[in-house]
């Protein structure tokens, strides 16, 4: 499995300190380009998590996932503020978070490129794909602690800590999303 994230800064802080294989892109281009790209020159499982994030037994809890349940299209977490999906019963969601994804580079679905910015291409695509099959790990939002025992994931969310809600062209975004799926249910 490969491990993606961009670098918005805060990699050194968070994710670079959890002890994984990751490749670093950084902010050039829309995510949902990168993505593809990434896509595009890989096969089988990619991760693509972001850089202010902190995990471990991750890549175990992904595999123990598939393993149970089978691969559908998409694995992530589920978050809304500080309420997170603790991922420990078999639970599909419409979509997951765009904070965690696993997707198959295999599958002819992409990321939809019109989803220029940096909001809910990632829900789009789960949505593509028919759902997010949640990985059973505890997920949760960042608590100011960076590391934790046994299998977890946590987003500190450091972005929205420094933009606020609903920063940038994110309505743009949710309308552009809500009239391509009209009966979308979305974490965001």
């Amino acid at each position: 499995m490969k491990f993606v994230t961009i670098d918005n800064g805060y990699y050194c802080d968070f994710l670079g300190k959890c002890n994984m294989e990751v490749e670093i892109l950084y902010p050039n281009e829309p995510p949902a380009r990168l993505y593809n790209k990434i896509l595009n020159r890989n096969e089988g499982l990619v991760c693509f998590i972001h850089a202010d994030t902190t995990c471990g037994g991750l890549e175990e809890a992904i595999n123990d996932t598939i393993k149970k349940f089978g691969f559908h299209g998409s694995l992530g977490v589920v978050g809304a503020g500080s309420v997170w999906a603790h991922s420990k019963i078999d639970l599909v969601s419409p979509t997951c978070d765009s904070c965690l994804i696993v997707v198959d580079a295999d599958r002819e679905e992409r990321f939809d490129e019109e989803f220029d910015g940096y909001h809910l291409y990632v829900e789009d695509y789960c949505m593509q794909v028919g759902g997010a099959r949640l990985i059973q790990i505890d997920a949760r939002e960042g608590t100011g602690q960076l590391f934790y025992d046994g299998r977890y994931f946590v987003h500190h969310s450091q972005t929205l800590r420094r933009r606020g809600c609903a920063w940038g062209d994110y309505g743009k975004y949710k309308l552009k999303l809500n009239k391509k799926w009209k009966k979308i249910v979305s974490t965001t």
